[in-house]
């Protein structure tokens, strides 16, 4: 009796043994790390606003259930349980959703990173790029996580046409154009604000949507506003909410493009790190420089 206990208590544990590790796939993130998530991951937890909205792009909402702060699009996230920001994560909340997978970009802190790994909760990590097309493994990606291999490569496909588009009505004749990503206002005219290079998304913003970066070769990210006077650029690029504000510095009152109302506006949300809704700031950017150009 005790022989065939043993036999049915050995073949019980390689069985549980055999459906655990075939509950189980190994995966390497966009970090490079190598990680073992479940088959089917049912709650996730997504600590990135980008790749939130592409899990709702592929349908997987409802595989949700917590969000980073700043996750806020689609709106229907915001239903979903707030659990902090990267750097300042409420660990009771999430202890009590019980995540099966956690989903961040790269800027989440190293200790974050630890106190997920000695948790044991899974943990994958999405790397953002300086190409509007650098967002296709990331898709990739998501698709091997959720076993939606096919619905990720007809996504793919579906925005490759869109860039593909974009790509093949460049004009040879660009206007040039300046990015004002930060600068501040009231101080001297020496000073150096923000702005992008060629190793900046957005310049590949602007490539597409047909205009030619005056900062591309500039080495770093900075720009004396002197510089920009003397650059004098056709269109300014800066964020809607920054607009007004950027036009009411006295430096930049000299510019042309100021003078003549060609400084473009476009919403920053649209323009998160590899957003589904970076194609749609392109066309946005590119008709707003259309109307300027018909008046």
């Amino acid at each position: 009796m005790r022989k065939i206990y043993f036999i049915l208590l050995l073949t019980t544990s390689l069985l549980f043994a055999s459906c655990s590790k075939n509950d189980e796939k190994t995966l390497t993130d966009q970090m490079n790390r190598t990680v073992k998530i479940k088959q089917n991951p049912e709650k996730v937890i997504c600590l990135s606003p980008v790749m939130a909205e592409w899990l709702y792009k592929m349908n997987l909402q409802d595989k949700i259930i917590g969000r980073n702060s700043l996750c806020n699009y689609p709106s229907e996230i915001m239903q979903k349980t707030d659990v902090g920001l990267v750097y300042l994560l409420d660990t009771n909340i999430i202890k009590t959703l019980q995540p099966d997978l956690v989903i961040s970009n790269s800027q989440l802190p190293k200790k974050w990173i630890k106190w997920f790994e000695d948790k044991d909760i899974d943990l994958i990590l999405f790397k953002g790029g300086n190409k509007v097309a650098d967002i296709f493994p990331a898709i990739s990606l998501l698709g091997e996580i959720f076993n939606k291999q096919e619905d990720a490569k007809a996504l793919i496909s579906t925005y490759k046409k869109e860039l593909d588009a974009l790509e093949k009505t460049i004009s040879d004749n660009k206007s040039r154009a300046y990015f004002a990503i930060k600068f501040f206002k009231g101080v001297g005219n020496g000073a150096e604000d923000i702005t992008a290079n060629k190793d900046h998304l957005y310049n590949d913003v602007m490539r597409l949507a047909g205009v030619e970066n005056t900062e591309y070769n500039n080495s770093r990210m900075t720009i004396a506003r002197a510089d920009l006077v003397n650059e004098n650029p056709d269109y300014i690029l800066t964020y809607a909410n920054d607009k007004e504000e950027f036009c009411s510095v006295p430096v930049y009152q000299k510019l042309a493009a100021v003078k003549e109302g060609r400084v473009i506006g476009i919403d920053k949300a649209m323009l998160q790190e590899l957003s589904p809704r970076l194609i749609d700031a392109i066309k946005n950017i590119r008709q707003q420089i259309s109307n300027e150009d018909k008046e």
